[in-house]
């Protein structure tokens, strides 16, 4: 809240400073003279160059949250783009027209694209650094057929490094062919991939208890809680702004729960968690599609022994 108003705050107040430089009677003999009209124009560019910036910076804070669907993020900062480069040229246009009315001062339309252009110029440069300094994400995979589709996707906005930790999958073999489907994907792809370690005896404890339950019950939630921990942990061990998973992308796997799960994590870490259900917007088919497409392993069940006997795609 603090940084939201103290970017507001510096928004208003060089909105002010270009009403007053703009709209402050100048003598007469100021206003005429090639090298004061050139100066004039260098003004202008500047002036409203950093206004929009301003405007952009304050605005990419106080745009509501957007809908969890895929391209959320490429319409917020279209949204900012456009408001950063039409209002400070209303605003522009309208001190323009007040200028017809002080002494010493008349309205120009060179005055005005001097502002566009270096409005133009400033949300270009937004652009550009927002752009090149993604969020770093640390996304948990479970497997690669899930995987290669939601990287992809996060990929377009955040420095995605891929988290393979799954001690639940049973048995070592199947854990292994897995892994070396990440690790061909992150190959291809140019992800970084952490590797967690394959402590299957010990999940079988932390599950203890629980081997009969029904697929989607409390079995589930604890092997949910226990692979989302170890990925809040590191992410803020290793710095990342963000983390995720993509257990959410599979339809047999319970989205809420797991995104309820993330948030409560992120508050106990001190990370952002990416709460998103990733099958939304046909996700899951697309993961299937992508996975065909590059030839890879798709596992006909969940992963652990308990879910082995029921023949499924996740």
């Amino acid at each position: 809240m603090i940084q939201k108003l103290l970017r507001l705050y510096i928004t208003v107040c060089w909105s002010f400073f270009v009403f007053l430089l703009l709209t402050l009677p100048m003598p007469l003999s100021q206003t005429t003279g090639l090298q004061i009209t050139y100066a004039d124009k260098l003004v202008h560019f500047f002036i409203f160059g950093l206004l929009s910036y301003f405007i952009a910076k304050t605005l990419e804070l106080f745009t509501p949250t957007p809908s969890p669907v895929w391209g959320f993020i490429e319409k917020h900062h279209r949204t900012v783009l456009i408001a950063s480069l039409l209002l400070p040229t209303f605003y522009g246009l309208m001190l323009e027209y007040l200028q017809k009315s002080i002494p010493g001062r008349n309205a120009s339309l060179l005055d005005s694209s001097a502002g566009l252009a270096g409005s133009l110029l400033a949300i270009w440069i937004y652009h550009y650094v927002k752009k090149h300094s993604k969020p770093k994400l640390l996304l948990h995979i479970c497997c690669v057929g899930c995987g290669a589709f939601v990287s992809q996707q996060l990929g377009a906005y955040f420095q995605v490094t891929l988290y393979f930790y799954n001690p639940n999958i049973y048995p070592q073999r199947e854990y292994e062919l897995r892994l070396a489907e990440t690790k061909k994907i992150a190959k291809k792809f140019g992800f970084k991939l952490l590797l967690g370690e394959y402590t299957h005896d010990e999940w079988l404890k932390l599950v203890s208890g629980h081997e009969q339950d029904p697929e989607k019950g409390a079995r589930c939630l604890i092997c949910y809680r226990e692979r989302l921990t170890r990925t809040a942990k590191l992410a803020r061990e290793s710095g990342f702004a963000y983390f995720a998973s993509t257990l959410t992308v599979s339809p047999h796997k319970l989205a809420q729960e797991i995104n309820a799960i993330g948030l409560e994590l992120a508050l106990k870490y001190g990370v952002k968690f990416l709460n998103r259900d990733f099958k939304k917007q046909d996700g899951f088919k697309k993961s299937i599609a992508l996975s065909t497409e590059l030839g890879l392993y798709r596992q006909n069940y969940c992963g652990c022994e308990f879910s082995q006997h029921v023949t499924r795609n996740t």
